[in-house]
């Protein structure tokens, strides 16, 4: 089966996943119910990849995207309807809340919105993630000129952090830009996470805003409830590298467990973060309140953050480098060679 009749079969096939999740959420009288009914389904959409050859890794990669979307807009839905005891749900309802997108609809103030400042500000998003891209291509080649992997290991792990960081906010700003020109807000998927202070601060509140409140709500809240919020955080962790081992190994073929011990570590992380502020706001209640007033603390934090996150980054690069290396641009110094044969 050649990559055409690969996409067609997916795509057909993702179409038909539509059906049997609106007869579910239609019949399923409980936010239980539904995830237990719609467990079989979402395992067999998540290997929808597998009809994509293995060779054409990264179309399996970006592919497994909207197939994890469908799965968190389906317990979205699942959740609305049991709060809100919706007895029927409409075909047209159910579409409409599916093509709400990745982002996650923004809630804010309801009423009508200021078209004019929607489409500024989306032209505005456009332009940042087309710049990112151009930055990411200087880098690159700039990259490749001065040799920088042979400068020495972990400048090859910091550059190829920070050329991760650019095309995911990059790609980011341009679905946000897409959206608010469409009419639809959702919310930010990234939120400066450069300017992160400390593990938790980068995975609550900077990083894939609408995956990470996903996992709160449908990980971390049942079982934290049960089993400490410690607990709570380590299991959220651990099936967020798990999801990520899927997106990434699977679709290279090859099972490495370098995510899976990423996300890991960041959960121990965060844990450990959680429970020393909360020994030294305890015990300590006056030093807590001053230190976590002064002005200077994010210059000491943020550096420290962006190293932990480079230091454990070169575990997740493993997994990254078998969909894409970004210090490998043979396929761009051959087309740039036909127009500059002096190209390095």
């Amino acid at each position: 089966m050649n990559l055409a009749q690969s996409l067609c079969l997916f795509f057909f096939l993702y179409l038909l996943a539509f059906l049997p999740g609106y007869f579910v959420l239609n019949h399923a009288k409980t936010f239980k119910s539904a995830f237990l009914a719609l467990l079989p389904l979402h395992l067999l959409i998540l290997t929808l990849p597998f009809l994509i050859s293995p060779e054409h890794r990264l179309i399996r990669f970006f592919l497994f995207i909207p197939l994890f979307s469908l799965v968190i807009q389906n317990l979205d839905q699942a959740d609305r309807i049991a709060k809100d005891r919706i007895s029927a749900l409409s075909f047209r309802k159910y579409l409409s809340n599916m093509v709400s997108g990745f982002g996650g609809k923004d809630p804010g103030a309801p009423g009508k919105t200021d078209r004019q400042e929607d489409i500024r500000t989306g032209i505005r998003y456009l332009r940042f993630g087309l710049v990112k891209f151009l930055f990411t291509a200087v880098l690159l080649l700039a990259n490749n000129y001065f040799r920088t992997p042979e400068w020495g290991y972990w400048i090859s792990v910091a550059s190829k952090v920070l050329y991760f960081y650019i095309i995911a906010v990059g790609l980011t700003d341009l679905y946000y830009g897409f959206c608010l020109l469409a009419g639809q807000k959702i919310t930010p998927i990234y939120q400066e996470p450069l300017l992160a202070t400390s593990p938790w601060d980068f995975w609550s509140n900077r990083v894939n805003l609408y995956v990470s409140q996903s996992l709160y709500k449908y990980v971390f809240i049942p079982l934290a409830n049960r089993a400490g919020a410690a607990t709570g955080v380590l299991a959220t962790f651990l099936f967020s590298g798990l999801i990520h081992e899927i997106q990434f190994d699977v679709s290279a073929n090859k099972i490495t467990g370098c995510l899976l011990l990423f996300f890991a570590l960041q959960g121990l992380a965060v844990a450990a973060e959680l429970t020393v502020k909360k020994t030294v706001r305890r015990r300590f209640t006056k030093f807590y309140k001053r230190a976590s007033r002064s002005p200077a603390l994010p210059f000491i934090l943020v550096p420290l953050q962006i190293i932990f996150m480079i230091l454990t980054g070169s575990i997740a690069l493993k997994s990254f480098d078998l969909i894409i290396d970004l210090h490998n641009i043979e396929p761009l110094r051959e087309w740039l060679n036909s127009f500059l044969p002096s190209f390095p």
